[in-house]
């Protein structure tokens, strides 16, 4: 990321830092619950879900395109550097639009709780799929559904909501602090 060193810049230049962190402590306590065959398909899945959180807050805090793209492209530039080795059928650019166009569906076309909950339907399916692969695939709501027994789909919804609140709700909105002092 380009650094000019402005005060409210520096909490700007370290979401990216955050948003891994944050990720890796929310997968830390998924991992244990769904003992995936590959861990990282876990963090994956959470960077992506927790960086279209960031970046929809972005967009709400009409926050500079140049800011927003360069804290995008290096957040996925590192993703892309990183998880290059459980990539097969599905580059990981394709895989990353193809949660975002989902979420994105989500975040126009809902409101209220029914958005945390269609998020979550999609988070908990990608996250099951996820501990059930060894690379990093392509999946659509509605496609190839995995039939979660009932006390698995409440456990993890469960989970998810804790993690929400807990984690990334206070991370969004140190986020959103930082957005609104740098517009």
């Amino acid at each position: 990321m380009g650094y000019f060193m402005l005060p409210k810049r520096k909490k700007f230049n370290k979401i990216p830092e955050k948003i891994f962190s944050t990720a890796l402590s929310c997968s830390t306590d998924l991992i244990k619950f769904l003992q995936p065959k590959i861990d990282e398909l876990v963090l994956f899945e959470m960077i992506v879900y927790i960086t279209s959180r960031i970046d929809l807050s972005m967009v709400r805090y009409h926050l500079n395109d140049m800011l927003r793209s360069e804290l995008l492209e290096y957040v996925w530039m590192t993703v892309d550097s990183n998880f290059s080795g459980i990539v097969k059928e599905i580059s990981i650019t394709d895989a990353i639009n193809d949660r975002l166009d989902q979420y994105g569906s989500i975040y126009r076309t809902s409101s209220g709780t029914e958005v945390w909950r269609k998020l979550h339907d999609i988070l908990r399916q990608l996250l099951f799929h996820a501990a059930q692969n060894d690379h990093i695939f392509k999946w659509r709501m509605g496609h190839d559904p995995l039939l979660l027994g009932l006390l698995e789909g409440l456990e993890l919804q469960t989970l998810l909501t804790e993690l929400e609140t807990k984690r990334i709700i206070p991370f969004e909105a140190d986020c959103n602090r930082i957005f609104k002092s740098v517009t």
